[in-house]
């Protein structure tokens, strides 16, 4: 494993990712679309996974290497360091 370097902005961000798993909050992100256009998903957190399986994380693994399961018309895995970046950016947010 290599050594991460964890940032106030990240922890932030894994702290509004953890809310929403833990609470079943509402949450949009923007998806960008060819030709410039956006297309908006809301969606509610379910909970931290490790892969497809759907299997939850251990305790002692990084929520950094998870995935978050959204549920909207699909169920959805986010890759944690994504929705990270997304939130830094400002393109995921919770929406209650």
């Amino acid at each position: 494993m290599t050594d991460r370097v964890l940032t106030v902005a990240d922890a932030l961000a894994i702290a509004t990712i953890l809310d929403a798993a833990h609470n079943g909050r509402r949450v949009s992100w923007v998806v960008p679309r060819p030709g410039g256009q956006f297309h908006m998903i809301t969606g509610v957190a379910r909970h931290l996974v490790r892969d497809d399986s759907f299997n939850f994380l251990r305790g002692d693994e990084d929520v950094r290497d998870g995935y978050l399961r959204v549920s909207d018309l699909f169920e959805r895995l986010l890759y944690v360091p994504d929705v990270i970046e997304w939130i830094k950016a400002g393109t995921f947010a919770v929406v209650e």
